[in-house]
């Protein structure tokens, strides 16, 4: 560490010390400090060197709030999924850096950051979303305090936004019923009994293809997702190890795919990949023109998870068929289920093998 201490002509003593490049440009840099006295001037010297050596000093200097986040981004986030790198960028580009443009980065302080989330809440955003933003921004300003740009990171000294828990919205049998009268042989009656039946996601929906069934021993594989991008599709490996997953397909489910088996991708009017945002647009619609209450397409897959848990099956099975990467995501569904029917299962294959006359029946 090189420090140097000299007198100026307006009398003040000015003393430099040479810092370590920037962490992210690479760039040289000095660190000066002023005094009237010298000895004065040498102790602030003495005081950012010992700084240097101990791994304490942190100077950002003029480096601004947004500035950061843009050099942050490109460094860091790089390796990121595209649909994860796509949300960052959509937080920092449209609320971080519209309300710190031009602040610097050394003068942020916690206080600061509540009231930037204040003035979020005021624009009517979610606690869900002011809690993405400061995961974002914390994990930001935490990748800054390890550069030696900041001390700390006042995000941490900041109480999390607390969104109510989700309610989780469970069709009943009934409710199920009617959806699967309504959808057959329609676009909807595949993706219902693949999210209802089987408890699949809408984007391993989406991304299952005719050569992931195996028909002879009645099973699905699930290998890859389709997942909306900016500008079109992406096709990738599910996002968890425990999302990679074999599981077993109902018999009369499998009698529907057999009779509109075909090539490339179950989800498809040419064997290509389909857009799954485009379609939650239209299960909605599908809904609302057949008269039935509204729930999302996601909302069939809890239908699952309770109808599994309500059948008895030990919830590590149920973890395993839904893919979930850990126990305590299943053990939600415990708190949700609808009253227990015993013979749940048995109606629905009933069902199935009736088709609409057993429906018919139910109601």
């Amino acid at each position: 560490m090189k420090g140097l201490v000299r007198k100026r002509k307006d009398g003040r003593w000015e003393g430099r010390v040479e810092l370590p490049p920037d962490p992210i440009t690479g760039k040289r840099r000095q660190k000066y400090v002023y005094a009237s006295k010298r000895q004065e001037c040498q102790k602030l010297v003495n005081d950012i060197i010992y700084q240097l050596q101990t791994g304490t000093f942190a100077d950002a200097g003029k480096l601004t709030i947004d500035a950061y986040l843009e050099q942050w981004f490109s460094v860091y986030c790089k390796k990121l999924e595209t649909t994860t790198k796509e949300g960052y960028k959509r937080y920092i580009d449209n609320h971080i850096i519209p309300y710190f443009k031009g602040k610097k980065l050394k003068n942020l302080r916690p206080i600061h950051i509540e009231e930037f989330y204040n003035y979020e809440r005021e624009k009517e955003y979610s606690e869900k979303t002011i809690l993405q933003i400061h995961r974002i921004f914390s994990r930001a300003l935490k990748h800054a305090v390890k550069n030696g740009l900041i001390p700390t990171n006042p995000c941490s000294l900041v109480d999390p936004p607390s969104p109510d828990d989700f309610e989780i919205t469970v069709p009943d049998v009934s409710q199920f019923y009617a959806i699967l009268d309504a959808a057959r042989n329609t676009e909807h009656e595949i993706p219902v009994l693949l999210a209802g039946m089987c408890g699949l996601r809408r984007e391993e929906v989406f991304g299952l293809t005719w050569n992931d069934i195996d028909f002879k021993n009645s099973t699905l594989t699930i290998r890859q997702v389709v997942v909306p991008v900016s500008g079109g599709l992406e096709v990738k490996p599910p996002k968890t190890k425990k999302s990679a997953r074999t599981i077993s397909v109902p018999a009369d489910v499998l009698k529907v795919l057999a009779v509109k088996k075909s090539i490339g991708y179950v989800i498809s009017n040419d064997g290509n990949p389909s857009h799954p945002g485009n379609y939650s647009h239209r299960f909605k619609n599908f809904l609302a023109s057949n008269k039935l209450p509204h729930i999302r397409f996601h909302d069939l897959r809890h239908f699952h998870a309770t109808l599994m848990l309500d059948a008895d099956i030990d919830i590590r099975h149920v973890q395993n068929r839904l893919g979930h990467s850990n126990i305590t995501m299943t053990s939600k569904y415990q708190h949700i289920r609808p009253k227990g029917d015993v013979a749940v299962v048995e109606k629905i294959d009933q069902y199935l093998r009736g088709g609409q006359n057993a429906g018919q029946k139910q109601n």
